[in-house]
């Protein structure tokens, strides 16, 4: 027996990365995608749970998608070896 989707709640990828920050000094920071509408959200400085969790905070409220709250289902990246953006 399969489980019905949970429409409130939208998978999210997230990407870790690093940038250039305001003072031109490259930082780790994450984005986040949601998988039903494509908005990105980010930098979000840091590699930690609260990162993850802040990102996953702002892809909810900037989100067109219907959904209540987003969760981590992707990951790309590895917090020691980051993309750069």
């Amino acid at each position: 027996m399969r489980r019905k989707k949970n429409k409130r709640v939208a998978p999210a990828t997230v990407v870790f990365g690093s940038a250039t920050n305001e003072n031109d000094k490259d930082q780790t920071c994450m984005f986040a995608i949601c998988t039903r509408s494509d908005l990105k959200v980010g930098p979000i400085w840091g590699h930690n749970a609260r990162s993850i969790k802040r990102a996953l905070a702002t892809l909810t409220e900037r989100c067109d998608c219907p959904a209540e709250r987003h969760t981590q289902q992707e990951t790309y990246g590895h917090p020691g070896h980051p993309f750069h953006f």
